[in-house]
């Protein structure tokens, strides 16, 4: 019943589904006739890039604006004129984002210290980190409400808006 776990499952249930099929069927039979890399080479890449994500880096804000694309600036800089996937995946961040506050924030009425002081967090943390869990060295040690807000949030925009972007042919060549 915790509502990081109510949060992420319907979230995660599908999208940790279908990416795994994604490895076991798209890289063998897709990905791998049509590159010019061995399937053991892409399959090394994929491991080599996934344990090497860096979690708070690809939060939406930081990663536009490491991109040069500021996000107070994304409605009305000419050079953001034609970047529709950053104005629309900026507002689905901020909306999501919203989200778990209101949840998170309803949940940890004693702010971080309560959140400091959550074993199921902690746990979750550790198990995301390790290499017999998720084996993302760099997902963060959450002990604030806001860095708990943001690394859930993260967690819900892969599963659903990134991974819909992203991904959205992976059905056409499944089916």
């Amino acid at each position: 019943n915790h509502p990081i776990y109510q949060l992420l499952k319907k979230h995660w249930t599908t999208t940790l589904s279908i990416n795994a099929l994604g490895r076991a069927l798209l890289v063998p039979f897709v990905f791998a006739p049509l590159s010019p890399f061995t399937e053991a080479q892409i399959t090394q890449f994929v491991q080599y890039e996934y344990s090497n994500f860096d979690w708070t880096k690809m939060y939406v804000p930081t990663d536009l604006h490491n991109c040069r694309f500021p996000v107070a600036e994304l409605e009305t800089n000419p050079k953001c004129h034609n970047y529709g996937y950053g104005r629309c995946i900026n507002l689905t961040w901020n909306t999501l984002r919203k989200f778990v506050e209101t949840v998170l924030t309803q949940h940890y009425t004693g702010g971080d210290a309560q959140v400091c002081g959550d074993p199921w967090l902690a746990a979750f943390c550790t198990e995301m980190q390790s290499p017999l869990g998720g084996n993302i060295a760099k997902v963060p040690t959450v002990t604030t409400l806001a860095g708990a807000i943001d690394a859930m949030t993260m967690c819900i925009h892969i599963a659903a808006p990134q991974h819909t972007a992203v991904n959205y042919l992976q059905q056409y060549y499944m089916t």
